[in-house]
């Protein structure tokens, strides 16, 4: 063969082999039949090229150039690229989401072992895309407004991917690696890249749309089990300002434990948009269609909520973006332009127990005396508060301990009810003396046929009031201290209204200030005999009342130190 056929051969088969030899390395394992006739034109032109270099170069045609030889055989360093043209999101599959994966995993953002094989955008490369827009805010996100990264692979960041792609393209309409003049359109319609040489990229900010966003001002929420109608998720949609936008639909994936939720709803304020999902499975998407459109005026934002019922059965825990905008589709307002909206990360939600703080009211007596046989005597005053803001607590049952100062000491007390203001909500029955050292108590056990309820984040107050049994039925024992207290958490039993769980309880110091039983009340005044009155002055009168007194008041004053001493002890 002639040195001017083995050219015209060489450069014939170099320029329908050129798209081929990067095609090659890109085909699947599906296209084997493609693949070995590829590699057979390749080798065919491998066997021209060895031939044309044992050419001497001073025998080639003038009319050539030399560059062509070398041109030749750098061939093997261009690549076909991956071009980037169509948005990606959750649920995508195919070479673009594989492109994608490889384009992040070489810039060191982490995809899932199980999405690379199956070649799925699921919640990996979505976390990774997002990272990924962070990371490159500059020129993804700040264009655009944003400061947080979507998840969706939109003009932005498809711009990026390209630049930063192992292809990085720039148009060679016309003119072959070879230096020859290409005049087939297919052929030049192909993009290439040779390495090193940069492209300068567009970044300008789109003239319409809308942004979607983790709606901040709804922070992660909680929830019992069995919580109805529970709000799971909120997301803001925020129209551009040169248009407004009609939304029209919505799509939400769950994510990790959402089948433990039920009945999913999406609102707009009170009113639903589109159906009910009664039944729900990790990673499935639903679609909300209301019958109007949602409208978004220029600049401004709109707030959708997503609503679900907690199964009772579901576990106590924290379930990590449990909702994912997966996607919106809506028109601009004036143009009626087609606007789609990327993947957006909601709120993580908890299931937890409602808490029931119980504490000694502010209105609870200070330390007081009480006379044997006086009835309905206020005793302590409890308070008892919800503070995990989950649900309504009912209160079902309540164990109130009497603390006395020895086993001698007897019961002294009857009666004993416990008021919501004026209202008698349950009454108790004593039991035996607990020899309990060093201080000895009784225990009241209260059931309520009705559970006095405490609101969800509220409190309620409940009086302790009681009888003192009289001197003749000799039920009490004189000068005594006894102190009222919930002494433990177990003494409370509480119930979530809607779980039916029992509610954590913690205890805040629930002790009363001493009750000192007294067989009579101390005199206000004094018998003297009436010659003796009728002939002191005033100031006598009073001089002799004071020191009638002082010795009893000695008494007391020593009685009620020795009892502060013990509520000391005991607190």
């Amino acid at each position: 063969m002639s040195y001017k056929k083995y050219l015209v051969a060489v450069f014939s088969l170099a320029i329908l082999a050129l798209p081929l030899f990067s095609l090659a390395q890109t085909v699947g394992t599906g296209n084997e039949a493609l693949q070995a006739q590829i590699q057979e034109l390749l080798n065919q032109v491998q066997t021209l090229q060895t031939q044309l270099n044992q050419v001497p170069q001073n025998e080639l045609p003038r009319t050539i150039p030399s560059s062509i030889v070398q041109s030749a055989s750098s061939m093997a360093e261009l690549q076909f690229c991956y071009d980037f043209t169509a948005n990606l999101k959750v649920g995508n599959r195919g070479e673009g989401v594989v492109a994608l994966q490889k384009i992040l995993d070489d810039q060191g953002f982490t995809i899932p072992e199980n999405e690379l094989k199956s070649k799925t955008f699921a919640e990996g490369t979505a976390r990774a895309v997002r990272d990924f827009q962070e990371t490159y805010a500059s020129e993804i996100l700040t264009p655009v407004g944003l400061s947080v990264g979507s998840g969706f692979v939109g003009k932005n960041t498809r711009v990026l991917l390209n630049r930063l792609s192992s292809c990085k393209t720039t148009d060679l309409k016309g003119v072959s690696p070879l230096g020859v003049s290409l005049t087939d359109p297919q052929i030049s319609s192909e993009r290439y890249q040779i390495p090193g040489v940069p492209v300068a990229l567009s970044t300008s900010t789109p003239s319409f749309g809308i942004i979607v966003e983790k709606n901040t001002a709804y922070a992660n929420p909680a929830f019992g089990v069995g919580h109805q109608n529970a709000k799971i998720g909120s997301y803001s949609f925020t129209a551009y300002p040169t248009e407004g936008v009609s939304l029209v639909s919505v799509t939400i994936s769950t994510g990790g434990g959402s089948s433990n939720f039920k009945n999913l709803k999406l609102k707009d304020g009170g009113t639903q948009i589109g159906l009910t999902y009664p039944t729900l499975s990790h990673s499935a998407n639903y679609a909300f269609v209301g019958n109007s459109a949602v409208i978004i005026p220029a600049g401004k934002t709109k707030v959708l909520d997503i609503y679900a019922d907690v199964f009772s059965g579901a576990p106590l825990g924290t379930y990590s973006s449990i909702t994912i905008l997966n996607g919106c589709t809506g028109t601009t307002a004036i143009r009626g332009l087609l606007i789609t909206c990327g993947v957006t990360f909601g709120q993580d939600v908890s299931t937890v127990l409602p808490t029931l703080t119980v504490s000694l009211d502010s209105s609870s007596p200070p330390a007081s005396q009480v006379v044997m046989g006086s009835i309905n005597n206020n005793l302590a005053v409890f308070r008892f508060s919800e503070t995990s803001n989950i649900e309504d607590t009912q209160i079902t049952d309540l164990v109130v301990t009497q603390q006395v100062p020895n086993t001698a000491t007897k019961v002294s007390f009857t009666n004993l009810g416990l008021y919501n203001a004026s209202s008698l909500v349950g009454t108790a029955f004593s039991s035996v003396i607990n020899n309990a050292y060093p201080f000895p108590f009784y225990r009241w056990n209260f059931h309520f046929v009705n559970p006095v309820v405490v609101s969800h984040a509220g409190s309620i107050s409940l009086v302790l009031k009681g009888d003192v049994a009289s001197y003749a039925s000799s039920g009490a024992t004189d000068n005594t201290a006894h102190v009222f207290k919930i002494a433990s958490t177990t003494d409370v039993t509480a119930l979530g209204s809607t779980s039916n769980m029992r509610a954590r309880v913690s205890l805040g110091l629930p002790v009363s200030y001493p009750v000192v039983v007294l067989r009579t009340k101390p005199p206000v005044s004094a018998a003297f005999p009436e010659t003796i009155i009728g002939h002191m002055p005033m100031q006598q009168i009073l001089a002799s009342t004071k020191s009638l007194f002082q010795e009893k008041l000695d008494e007391i004053n020593k009685n009620l130190q020795e009892l502060i001493r013990q509520l000391q002890l005991l607190r």
